[in-house]
């Protein structure tokens, strides 16, 4: 069983010991890969309550930092940026998410916005 799992995986990436491991707890039962669950941090679950509060923490301060959130959460930050990024797809507002593509188009859309709103200005000073 070792000798078919290191010619697919690599010579260097599993041990014999894994393998047998592995071996051992599928025979007594086990189906799953994963590990047993191990005391330390808490597993957190993204709720669909713990999503909107977030939601509404960024819709009143935009500028507010992950770090913030995840203090006023009481989250860690792998579910905060989890929220943030996944459900939320709050990279949108986070330039150093973005790739340079919309970065760029970004940039374009704000001088075409900031000419409109010279051009504005100027009517109504002429």
């Amino acid at each position: 069983m070792h000798q078919p799992m290191k010619d697919v995986h690599g010579e260097d990436s599993l041990c014999r010991s894994s393998v047998m491991k592995w071996r051992k707890r599928f025979l007594v039962g086990r189906e799953l890969l994963e590990d047993d669950a191990r005391p330390g941090h808490a597993h957190h679950v993204i709720t669909s309550e713990m999503i909107a509060e977030v939601n509404d923490l960024v819709l009143d301060n935009h500028r507010i930092k992950v770090d913030k959130i995840r203090r006023l959460r009481g989250i860690s930050v792998c579910p905060t940026h989890t929220i943030m990024y996944q459900h939320l797809n709050c990279a949108q507002w986070d330039p150093y998410q973005l790739a340079a593509e919309q970065r760029n188009t970004r940039m374009a859309l704000s001088l075409s916005n900031l000419q409109h709103y010279y051009e504005e200005e100027y009517r109504f000073l002429l």
